[in-house]
């Protein structure tokens, strides 16, 4: 080479290198421009990174929460599962009852229409029976008047005595007795052994009678049949009646005379009357079907105690 060109070459490549360091700190500056703008970045991604990691955190708080949820859903549902089975069993057992109650309700109501229709004939009824009770109740009244006016005329009462009415009547009136007490019985049985023996408490309120001072006259038959063997006849329960009272201070009778006085006669203190079909026994007290008749008058009382002075 010619030393000429030395400078020149020289020169030359210290442009170039001038050239390549401006190059050089051109790209220099730009790369720590960029450095800069990336460092910025860096920290922005580096804070945005926490901001993520600390959402993160939240989300999976809030991840673990709702799986912790989703289970206790999960067993909830499965009970109300259950709950619903159970209930769905119970709904088709209601609804097979209401069913029924249905059916029964509609039954209930045919009775109920053909009850008021019943109601309605009922009270018609009623209301016809009302008016006929209440004309029979003028009626009874009217009647009930009369009565008493006729009482007052002929001045006595009778009372029809069935059965073992009868019995209460006597053994009041006989212990009520206060003057005079007239008997005249075709059968009076006493029998002392029997403790329950209707007959016999008739017989001892004579006796009862006559102890407080009322005036006692009995008369009892001393036979009940005809007149064939008469020693087989006697009624020896009539006899001891006979004996019973004649030991207690009692007037007593036995009509032995041929005829047989078949009457049932009481007057009591000249205004009580009694008269009828029982015997002062206990199978006529008690047992049989009897009737007599009680008649309050004072002049029935004279007629039947003049009667009985003839027996």
């Amino acid at each position: 080479m010619n030393r000429e060109w030395v400078p020149f070459v020289i020169l030359f490549l210290t442009a170039g290198i001038v050239v390549g360091c401006a190059s050089s700190y051109e790209r220099i500056s730009r790369l720590e421009s960029e450095f800069s703008i990336l460092t910025t970045e860096s920290s922005n991604l580096n804070v945005a990174y926490e901001q993520l990691e600390d959402d993160y955190s939240d989300l999976n708080s809030a991840h673990n929460e709702l799986k912790s949820n989703h289970t206790l859903l999960q067993s909830e549902t499965l009970t109300l599962t259950t709950n619903y089975s159970i209930l769905n069993v119970a709904y088709n057992i209601l609804l097979g009852n209401y069913s029924s109650l249905d059916s029964a309700h509609h039954k209930l109501q045919e009775n109920y229409s053909q009850l008021e229709e019943l109601h309605e004939f009922l009270n018609v009824s009623y209301s016809s029976l009302n008016l006929r009770c209440n004309e029979l109740q003028e009626d009874y009244e009217e009647a009930t008047g009369r009565i008493a006016e006729l009482e007052q005329v002929v001045e006595y009462e009778i009372y029809e005595l069935l059965n073992q009415e009868y019995y209460h009547s006597m053994k009041d009136e006989l212990g009520n007795a206060n003057e005079t007490i007239l008997v005249a019985m075709y059968t009076m049985k006493y029998d002392p052994s029997d403790s329950d023996d209707w007959g016999n408490d008739l017989i001892r309120e004579l006796v009862n009678a006559s102890g407080r001072g009322v005036n006692v006259t009995v008369i009892i038959e001393n036979r009940t049949y005809s007149p064939q063997n008469l020693e087989e006849k006697y009624m020896s329960e009539n006899l001891e009646a006979y004996q019973y009272l004649l030991d207690n201070n009692v007037t007593v009778k036995v009509d032995n005379e041929n005829d047989t006085d078949h009457m049932k006669l009481v007057v009591i203190d000249n205004r009580v009357v009694y008269v009828g079909s029982h015997n002062w026994s206990e199978s006529g007290l008690y047992y049989n079907s009897e009737t007599s008749v009680k008649i309050i008058s004072e002049d029935v009382a004279e007629v039947f105690t003049t009667y009985f002075a003839t027996i």
